[in-house]
């Protein structure tokens, strides 16, 4: 799915989005109106294409950071409940939940169609809507993240420990989507490769060369 992106709107984002902010912002909106336009009105076609677009953005973004390994990393910290570390989720309402356990290692790697699956089992009490608020409440908390570490970019301990921050908050944002697909039934993954599986979803092109991908010159919905 990285390489999906990145060879359809690679180089438009580059120019057109130069600071990772700006694809951050995008996350963030398409979260938002996933919620707000899809999953609050009860409308199955656009929950579908937001959390594709929210998804896509978040490609983007893992591009942007260097290509980091998203499986890898999703597995690292959902191995389990990355809180009560139980399959299913234990964990008790009403209680405190006990210090966030990040990154498990020496776990296999899985696809993102099978992270829908395992996040459906470790928490197979989640709701759409329920799923819904909390991707609008992580993306910001990914933004913060990113605003925070690249504060403290001199500060070696300190960059280190955000950068983790970094890739648990991107983590989550993942998990909430692989959660809204799982509950409103629609695969992902899939759905993705069939609104990309031309290139760009508005001039078809496998590299990006309309308008599609600038706000400024499009009034197309935001990739």
């Amino acid at each position: 799915m990285q390489l999906l992106n990145s060879s359809i709107y690679g180089k438009a984002n580059d120019q057109i989005y130069p600071r990772t902010t700006d694809i951050l912002f995008k996350i963030v909106g398409c979260a938002s109106l996933t919620q707000e336009k899809g999953i609050a009105k009860g409308n199955r076609d656009l929950t579908i294409h937001y959390s594709v677009m929210t998804f896509s953005w978040a490609m983007a973004f893992a591009n942007r950071r260097g290509r980091f390994d998203i499986v890898r990393e999703l597995y690292r910290h959902f191995a389990a409940c990355p809180y009560c570390g139980s399959e299913p989720c234990d964990c008790k309402r009403g209680v405190q939940k006990p210090k966030r356990m990040l990154f498990a290692e020496g776990q296999p790697l899985w696809s993102v169609e099978a992270f829908q699956r395992h996040i459906a089992e470790v928490y197979p009490k989640n709701t759409l809507a329920r799923s819904g608020s909390h991707l609008a409440a992580e993306s910001v908390e990914l933004m913060q993240a990113v605003l925070d570490w690249e504060r403290s970019q001199f500060d070696a301990i300190r960059s280190e420990e955000l950068i983790a921050a970094i890739h648990e908050e991107y983590s989550d944002v993942i998990a909430h989507l692989v959660a809204i697909a799982h509950c409103g039934e629609f695969d992902l993954a899939r759905e993705t490769i069939r609104i990309f599986k031309d290139g760009c979803c508005e001039c078809h092109l496998p590299e990006c060369k309309c308008p599609y991908t600038n706000p400024v010159r499009s009034r197309s919905v935001t990739k």
